[in-house]
């Protein structure tokens, strides 16, 4: 899948940096940069090489907090994402929340949260995945995807099974996820928005569950 990402710089009223990142097939040009000048109906553009490796994933930090509420604000365009971010960090119900950056600045944040799941009575070691957000303008490049990805892949190693989310039918099942798995669970949600996943084998086998969302849900 392509990642690449676009930054416009103003430089007077003639000139422009557009800076844009290309992952490409083994062997081939990994990324570009392109500096342009625009005088009148006239444009220059020159190609440079960029080292690889410069989208990269790592959990928060405690100085990222801001620009991460300020990316849930921006990505869905109003406050309850971000909102709902700082309050399970205050409930202290995160299990993973992991950053992607370009040059060291963060431009997508996803959240895996303690959730409360019961199957045939016994209690399952579940995430929720909420949310998942990218700056506006970095999005549609793979940098939501690849930190959904980084985030599972992650999880096993912090004893997590099986992981819940509410959301597209046509997206999330490109990563494993299955509205039929969570037909067992009682939900208030639609049937094929409401998926799961397991991630340990038979993580989900029984009859019958409940999912208990945390308050800052407001579900």
């Amino acid at each position: 899948m392509s990642i690449w990402y676009a930054e416009f710089q103003q430089r007077a009223a003639t000139s422009f940096t557009l800076f844009c990142a290309i992952r490409a097939p083994p062997g081939q040009r990994q990324y570009a940069v392109y500096h342009g000048c625009c005088e009148g109906k006239r444009a220059s553009v020159r190609l440079f090489a960029l080292p690889r490796g410069m989208i990269e994933f790592r959990p928060e930090a405690p100085e990222d907090r801001a620009v991460i509420h300020a990316i849930n604000q921006a990505a869905f365009d109003g406050a309850f994402e971000a909102e709902l971010v700082d309050q399970l960090r205050e409930d202290g119900l995160f299990l993973l929340s992991l950053v992607a950056t370009i040059d060291g600045a963060v431009t997508g944040h996803v959240l895996f949260s303690r959730l409360g799941v019961i199957l045939d009575g016994r209690a399952v070691a579940a995430a929720a995945l909420a949310p998942v957000a990218v700056l506006p303008e970095f999005q549609r490049r793979g940098i939501g995807s690849r930190l959904i990805e980084e985030g599972l892949a992650a999880l096993p190693a912090r004893g997590i099974t099986a992981v819940f989310v509410l959301g597209h039918e046509d997206y999330y099942p490109r990563f494993g996820f299955s509205p039929e798995l969570a037909r067992r669970f009682e939900s208030p949600f639609p049937v094929d928005a409401f998926m799961a996943l397991e991630l340990v084998p038979r993580a989900l086998d029984g009859k019958s569950g409940q999912v208990t969302y945390p308050p800052a849900f407001g579900i």
